[in-house]
């Protein structure tokens, strides 16, 4: 097994003729030293990422409005079995003709039709052998009709076509709270000292019973996040980690650096964040004010749409919202977000369609009494009561 570090600044050929020769003899030896031996192959530690894109708060915006960027196309209300109701929506993914989502709170993974009417529940929660007792994460393959259903607990992964029958059941050693799957296994994440070597993300086989590769390794003083993970675009698999300021394309066996965010000054050094002791890291903490711990990232053809936070030890948090312009490396920023005529809740985007359509959640009984009139207006059925609806907008 190897494990490939992802941190650090390359330099190239040409910039070390540049150096005096006690220095190049210091950059070979590191290199010589530093380099990793691998069974499967050798790596390349000196990619950097396609996008470099240059975040700068002091020209945050007040507040962020989707109707910026994209058009409500149409509404989705879900309906339900009888007798039923969605509780929340912790993860959708959808294609032209189905609505998958998970649903912690009713213990259930939903299955809807592109209108929303439902059509079943996917897997069963209970203790037996063919069904879940934790819904930790869900992934949706809408080519192959495949949904994965991962469940900690057990250590089990659960694969269901979409007529509901169980495929396959993997119970693997390995755990991990989030994962997606690629021609080259699963990759999982999870924040804890579990995984061998203590890597946060881990590709493993199909079959989840033989480590490929590993990356990120953690230790006890670190921060943790369930927010981290997986997002997609078109097909391609992206990761994200909550100490860096990079998005990680997913190809074949290896994480690759696509996009870095550039916070200037106030950029955390993960270079040295992963020898430090946990006293260390409080001090550069209580020093400074870090932005990063990157989370909810999504991505369509043109846009990176994503949240981050300022990182000051007992000192009050900011978040704050950023939509990267893919086209031109530029990055807005937004200290809120505003409220919609729906209330719709635009910091949570669910998910970017194939089709580029972002996709947000309403909540009828959540709604401002105002809010909800407007909505009475546009789906007179709807009720404080009603199943959750969802909001397609179409990118500009």
């Amino acid at each position: 097994m190897c494990v490939y570090p992802l941190f650090g600044e390359p330099f190239s050929v040409t910039s070390i003729k540049r150096f005096p020769i006690s220095v190049k003899l210091i950059i070979v030896l590191t290199v010589i030293f530093i380099t990793p031996s691998c069974n499967n192959g050798r790596r390349d530690l000196t990619h950097t990422a396609e996008i470099v894109a240059k975040v700068d708060i002091s020209q945050s915006d007040d507040a962020f409005d989707v109707r910026q960027f994209a058009d409500l196309e149409r509404l989705i209300p879900l309906r339900a079995e009888e007798g039923a109701f969605v509780g929340e929506i912790d993860k959708l993914e959808m294609d032209g003709d189905h609505i998958v989502i998970l649903d912690r709170k009713m213990r259930t993974v939903w299955l809807f039709g592109a209108d929303g009417k439902f059509i079943r529940r996917i897997g069963r929660f209970g203790n037996g052998p063919k069904e879940y007792v934790s819904l930790d994460d869900i992934l949706f393959d809408s080519e192959s009709g495949t949904v994965w259903i991962w469940d900690r607990i057990k250590q089990t992964m659960l694969e269901y076509g979409l007529s509901g029958e169980l495929k396959k059941q993997l119970s693997t050693g390995f755990i991990t709270n989030k994962f997606t799957k690629t021609q080259a296994g699963f990759w999982l994440y999870y924040s804890f000292l579990k995984n061998p070597d203590n890597n946060s993300l881990i590709l493993v086989n199909d079959q989840m019973d033989r480590l490929v590769s590993g990356y990120f390794p953690t230790k006890e003083s670190f921060p943790v996040s369930s927010n981290s993970g997986f997002t997609s675009r078109n097909g391609k698999s992206f990761f994200y980690f909550p100490l860096s300021n990079i998005i990680y394309s997913l190809d074949g066996d290896e994480a690759v650096p696509y996009i870095e965010f550039d916070f200037g000054a106030q950029t955390l050094p993960y270079s040295r964040i992963k020898d430090m002791t946990k006293s260390e890291y409080d001090d550069i903490i209580e020093a400074g004010s870090y932005l990063g711990d990157l989370r909810n990232v999504v991505m369509s053809d043109g846009y990176c749409f994503f949240k981050f936070s300022s990182t000051v030890k007992n000192k009050y948090i900011t978040d704050y919202f950023g939509v990267l312009d893919m086209r031109t490396g530029k990055v807005k920023t937004y200290s809120s977000v505003t409220a919609s005529e729906l209330l719709v809740d635009f910091s949570s985007i669910l998910c970017v369609t194939k089709e580029n359509q972002l996709v947000y959640p309403i909540y009828p009984g959540l709604s401002n009494p105002i809010y909800y009139d407007d909505l009475r207006k546009r789906l007179p059925d709807v009720t404080e009561d009603s199943d959750p609806i969802l909001a397609v907008y179409k990118l500009k």
